[in-house]
């Protein structure tokens, strides 16, 4: 599931048909040092507080289990966040909300890839419901 446009606070879910095994789930973007220096830097915000002075890309990330947090991470964007939910935490047919949050800083590359590696074959849905 890829992504296109300005800062990006968007969800997705994935519903397991299945108990069967581990899933991985990961959400990247370019890495650090792929986009030249000359194109970062700036400032975003976020809950109203101004950051300055960003040399890359700032990702976040949330993992829902049927609207409990599972798990969440945020980090400047250089190599991009997994995430294991192990198959004893979830059930055949838990909605698994995964919300990306990312703040370009002004970068020029505005796209990142969301997966899911898993046992079974897993739709990654968008909040209209496509997956791609």
């Amino acid at each position: 599931m890829e992504d296109n446009q300005e800062d990006v606070n968007t969800y997705f879910h994935i519903i397991p048909a299945a108990k069967n095994g581990d899933i991985y789930i990961q959400a990247e973007s370019y890495p650090l040092k792929v986009v030249d220096t000359a194109c970062h830097g700036g400032s975003y915000t976020f809950n109203s507080e101004t950051y300055t002075n960003v040399g890359n890309s700032v990702a976040v990330v949330m993992i829902y289990i049927n609207s409990n947090l599972h798990d969440y991470v945020w980090v400047d964007n250089k190599y991009g966040t997994s995430f294991l939910i192990q198959e004893s935490e979830y059930a055949s047919g838990d909605i698994i909300k995964v919300n990306v949050m990312f703040f370009w800083v002004d970068s020029p590359v505005r796209d990142f890839t969301l997966w899911a590696y898993a046992n079974q074959a897993l739709d990654v849905l968008d909040s209209n419901g496509n997956s791609n």
